[in-house]
């Protein structure tokens, strides 16, 4: 089975109450509203890049900030201090039903955005 890798950003703030921002999909081959999801910024990773490189893309790309971040919070790290999948699940994809593994390592960011 085919394993698709992503990486993503939950930016988050405390301001009296616990914030997050999710992005609305509107993927172009969504075909029904009922498709449409709210979820936090990731995408998958490009050639050569790094779970968190892929992350910070991705948030860029999809929200027009820049995270200009040394320090991060990964849900799950190895022993070597590696990002790990945050979580996985299996999926049929809209290109020809095909079943595959998607694994997405989730980063957590604390708002400076201003």
């Amino acid at each position: 089975m085919k394993t698709i890798q992503s990486a993503g950003v939950l930016l988050c703030r405390y301001d009296g109450q616990l914030q997050v921002l999710l992005g609305h999909s509107t993927h172009k081959n969504t075909l029904s509203l009922t498709d449409r999801r709210w979820s936090i910024l990731k995408g998958k990773l490009e050639k050569n890049e790094t779970f968190w490189e892929a992350a910070r893309r991705e948030f860029t790309e999809e929200s027009g900030f820049d995270i200009n971040y040394e320090k991060f919070e990964s849900f799950a790290e190895d022993k070597s201090g590696k990002p790990m999948p945050f979580f996985e699940y299996e999926l049929k994809t809209r290109e020809g039903g095909e079943k595959v593994k998607k694994v997405v390592s989730v980063f957590m960011l604390h708002d400076t955005l201003g």
